[in-house]
């Protein structure tokens, strides 16, 4: 049992936002995640659930119409 809010309290917290924000902001952090091969974009949980809302459909028209068989 948890609370129903628990997981946006722990990870979409303004706290834990606000920190991440500033770690990804200084440019010793952005020039290594670059160098592990990804794009920094330092967004907040709004930006993210943007993202995911406008990816999900993509990837399902996607994934059908290459025929991938679906896991169940």
């Amino acid at each position: 049992m948890k609370p129903s809010d628990l997981a946006k309290n722990v990870l979409c917290g303004e706290r834990f936002t606000k920190a991440t924000l500033t770690v990804m902001a200084q440019d010793d952090i952005k020039n290594r995640v670059v160098q592990l091969g990804y794009a920094p974009v330092a967004a907040g949980p709004d930006a993210v659930r943007e993202r995911i809302v406008k990816n999900v459909p993509f990837f399902k028209e996607l994934i059908a119409s290459a025929k991938i068989p679906q896991i169940e």
